[in-house]
């Protein structure tokens, strides 16, 4: 009895170290992904505007001088996203704006620096989803937009969140270039591993006449539907 519990021991210390393992594999996936949604996104963005600065400082100097400015803007915006994140890991607390909120001002943002033209629009009745989720569609919004501007050298691009009754959908749709056939890079895989953490399904679609698309659905918890059940009770 004595050899089996210090197997039994043995065996316990032996799964404890995995799931430490597990997690710390988790956790660098979870950096490396931000990084990689946030500090990329900047920086595709940044790269653009500078090659704006250089082609106008040998016409008009003025407006040379507002793209630069324009460039400071944007680094300062990567580091505040790597500051995020680094007390993300620290699990200080941070607040932020909802969903669709975040998702306004990033086209916004998109538009301005990146000079795609990007429009957001919302359906249906919001409802309030966990924080964990809100920032997984916002970093999924964030890297198709790159992509689309990295890859695609689109010029518009569309937002669509879409509120149903037992979840909600995201659609991403640009003008860009097609590709011949879709061959999922880093940026696709980490859509569709944050998509599948919420049990999310993603949809990669082309069409000649409306372009490239990332269509996401994501299933409500039994709070959130709860909760919107009685909103629809209290309306």
């Amino acid at each position: 009895m004595y050899e089996q519990l210090m197997l039994s021991h043995e065996r316990l210390q032996e799964y404890a170290l995995q799931k430490e393992e597990w997690a710390a594999v988790r956790e660098r996936v979870r950096i490396a992904r931000d990084i990689h949604d946030t500090v990329g996104h900047k920086l595709t963005a940044l790269l653009v505007q500078m090659q704006v600065a250089r082609k106008l400082n040998r016409v008009d100097s003025i407006r040379s001088e507002q793209a630069y400015l324009e460039c400071e803007e944007l680094i300062r915006s990567a580091l505040q996203e790597v500051r995020l994140s680094v007390r993300a890991i620290r699990e200080e607390p941070i607040t932020s704006t909802s969903i669709n909120e975040s998702l306004k001002i990033l086209s916004e943002e998109f538009t301005k620096f990146a000079h795609v033209h990007t429009s957001f629009e919302v359906h249906g009745t919001p409802v309030a989803l966990p924080n964990d989720l809100q920032l997984t569609a916002f970093r999924i919004v964030q890297e198709s937009l790159t992509n689309a501007q990295k890859h695609g050298q689109a010029k518009k691009a569309v937002i669509v969140l879409d509120y149903g009754e037992t979840g909600f959908s995201l659609s991403i749709t640009n003008d860009g270039e097609l590709p011949g056939k879709i061959k999922p890079g880093f940026g696709l895989i980490n859509i569709q591993e944050r998509a599948s953490e919420w049990n999310g399904v993603v949809h990669f679609r082309m069409d000649r006449k409306t372009g490239f698309t990332v269509e996401l659905k994501f299933p409500y918890s039994l709070t959130e539907m709860e909760r919107k059940q009685i909103e629809n009770l209290d309306s």
